[in-house]
């Protein structure tokens, strides 16, 4: 529906659009265009979760897009700040999901989040060594 302007005139992710321009004509031009697209699509955008004409900065994705480029929503930041140690590998891979998405953020992430993932590929094994056990195969049938 929008792929010829996707990147040229707007930002698209599943149901999160930006419009962006380079002056208020262009961007009620391009907001039309939008706009009347989604309407032949029989698609509605809620009032209240439309923001228009944000110069200085808006939101999007987890990220702040601004004239100086695009940061971390300091909100995510303080989300990381306040994430509870994993007790679980479970947890440990959602945080590590998370941090990653903001990796081009962190100089060395790689190195800083190895240790982490070594934790989880070692889990991994393990389970891989119990999966191939006759006890595995007993309780698998059994169940």
């Amino acid at each position: 529906m929008f792929g010829d302007q996707q990147g040229q005139s707007l930002l698209l992710y599943l149901n999160d659009i930006i419009v962006f321009s380079s002056s208020v004509t262009q961007y009620l031009q391009r907001l039309e265009t939008v706009l009347g697209r989604l309407r032949n699509q029989g698609l509605k955008a809620k009032l209240e979760k439309c923001a228009f004409f944000q110069r200085k900065k808006v939101n999007y994705l987890g990220h702040v897009i601004s004239s100086k480029g695009v940061s971390t929503d300091p909100a995510k930041i303080e989300a990381v700040a306040k994430w509870q140690r994993p007790r679980q590998v479970s947890h440990l891979c959602s945080f590590l999901g998370f941090a990653s998405y903001y990796r081009r953020f962190v100089e060395g992430f790689a190195k800083l989040a190895s240790p982490l993932h070594k934790l989880v590929a070692d889990f991994a094994d393990e389970v891989q060594k119990w999966v191939g056990t006759s006890f595995w195969c007993d309780m698998d049938t059994s169940v």
